[in-house]
């Protein structure tokens, strides 16, 4: 079979973690490259710094992909082979790779409503472990926030992951511990974050309310609807609370009102 060189630079952080892996696998430069872009194919830049050089022949087909794939992107041969070798260092197989990648994402994340969407679309990919590292690392943001806009932005995607594991018969209940304990400091402390603001801040507070109301809603649970509701019961009667948000509180309970009414008297 006939083959042909590829070439290129790439820094010698990358070239130093190449290495590793090549000796780990105990396999040669050529066959861990071919590899690597086998792999990518199948699955289907980096600043200036010292670099060092990688050479190896792949076959004829191989390289012809390669080209196709380097015009379809319109990069640098040498820019696209370092991100096909960067995404292989997280693993041999797309479910490793996926796992490691997001793993390190998680624990980087300090914000809870960054976290809760991620774990919000990892949950249906089947990964327990990936899932119960985000929700433990989740549990210590929770802990330590004070963040009351966060928690509301983050409640629609809790209870998401709620419902989906009711659905699917799975045991999410610590995710469901922390969304009772989220909704009870919203209620605590709620309030206070929409005395004495400006129009532009009641707005971004506003649709946080709509979103989680409906969110809450759709849960069907008790005593989350009842927390739910005192909260926006102390949205409308304080004092100071912006016309934005007390009048849309207001307006909720005429609306859950008429609807109790309506199904009482059909």
């Amino acid at each position: 079979m006939e083959m042909k060189n590829i070439c290129g630079k790439i820094p010698l952080e990358l070239h130093a973690k190449v290495r590793g892996e090549i000796e780990q696998r105990e396999i040669s430069t050529q066959e861990f490259l071919q590899q690597v872009i086998e792999e990518h194919f199948m699955e289907k830049g980096v600043e200036q710094m010292a670099a060092r050089t990688i050479a190896v022949q792949v076959t004829e087909e191989l390289f012809g992909r390669l080209k196709a794939a380097v015009a379809w992107k319109g990069c640098k041969q040498k820019d696209f082979l370092i991100s096909i070798i960067e995404k292989a260092i997280w693993g041999n197989t797309l479910e490793e790779a996926t796992q490691k990648f997001l793993l390190k994402q998680t624990k980087e994340i300090r914000h809870i409503p960054e976290l809760t969407r991620l774990l919000d679309r990892v949950i249906p990919a089947n990964l327990p472990d990936l899932v119960e590292a985000m929700t433990v690392q989740l549990d210590r943001l929770s802990a330590a926030s004070t963040d009351i806009i966060e928690m509301m932005e983050a409640v629609p995607d809790l209870v998401n992951i709620v419902r989906y594991g009711n659905v699917r018969n799975l045991d999410f209940s610590k995710v469901g511990d922390m969304l009772q304990a989220m909704i009870a400091r919203i209620l605590a402390g709620g309030v206070l974050v929409c005395i004495n603001i400006d129009e532009e801040a009641a707005t971004d507070i506003l649709n946080k309310l709509v979103s989680t109301d409906y969110a809450v809603s759709t849960l069907n649970d008790p005593e989350l609807n009842r927390m739910w509701l005192e909260f926006i019961r102390q949205v409308r009667t304080s004092v100071n609370v912006h016309p934005l948000l007390s009048g849309y509180a207001a307006a909720e309970r005429q609306g859950r009102h008429f609807s109790r009414r309506s199904a009482e008297y059909p």
